[in-house]
């Protein structure tokens, strides 16, 4: 467990924590409910990494999308029946589902993907394909609900 926390500490612990986020087959349901990773920390979190990625403020409609992709609305209404979708081929398929291949069904033919699609499709291609990033994820998400069910007693 020290080993863990070690290279967790020596990791780049916000673009990990995004790219879960990011992944619409988890999104934050690995994490417990915890003021760090609530919905304002969330836009933070999306905002400073945008600025971090494109030396820019991100554009004006950016804080909107992140909004509706965490609950599920506007662009994002059928997010969930998209993710359904996508696991059953996968399992058809034998194969672990991609969440880049999921964001392509958010954005529309000849068009640019929505800044916010654009970011994530960033992050996820940086670090949710590799096998070591999943474990990590998974180890990740046992500590932190181990943690909140320690500070629940």
């Amino acid at each position: 467990m020290n080993n863990i926390k070690k290279r967790w500490g020596a990791a780049d612990q916000e673009i990990f924590i995004t790219a879960v986020i990011l992944n619409s087959f988890y999104q934050n349901s690995p994490f417990a409910p915890l003021h760090f990773l609530n919905n304002a920390v969330i836009h933070a979190l999306l905002n400073h990494l945008w600025r971090h990625f494109y030396n820019e403020d991100p554009p004006a409609a950016f804080s909107q999308k992140i909004a509706k992709y965490l609950q599920q609305t506007g662009l994002f209404a059928n997010l969930a029946s998209s993710v359904q979708i996508h696991l059953n081929a996968s399992s058809r398929e034998a194969k672990s589902p991609d969440p880049l291949a999921l964001y392509k069904d958010f954005e529309f033919a000849g068009h640019e993907p929505e800044p916010f699609i654009h970011l994530a499709k960033c992050i996820l291609s940086v670090c949710t394909n590799s096998t070591s990033c999943e474990w990590l994820f998974s180890i990740f998400g046992n500590i932190l609900t181990k943690t909140a069910w320690v500070y629940k007693q």
